[in-house]
């Protein structure tokens, strides 16, 4: 069963805290962020919705990156494949 990553309450401290899944890493390895101790819902929540933002805007600048360097370098290595590979 899965379980939400909205912020859950600690009922030994009293205090609020949760875990949310940030996507895969470089390395293809899942990727967790743990936060606890907050002494509202509402400043959890806050923490864990700026923890959403950053791991999306982490995800969009790696697929630039990578879009960037298969428009650039892409067309320069066909040109050569095709150059380089042809029957003498």
């Amino acid at each position: 069963m899965t379980r939400s990553a909205a912020p859950r309450k600690d009922e030994t401290t009293g205090t609020w805290w949760f875990v949310v899944d940030l996507g895969p890493g470089p390395d293809g390895k899942r990727r967790q962020a743990r936060r606890r101790g907050f002494p509202t819902k509402k400043a959890a929540q806050e923490e864990l919705d700026r923890l959403r933002v950053r791991a999306l805007r982490a995800a969009i600048r790696s697929r630039r990156r990578y879009s960037f360097v298969v428009a650039t370098a892409m067309p320069a290595m066909v040109s050569r494949l095709f150059t380089t590979s042809a029957p003498a």
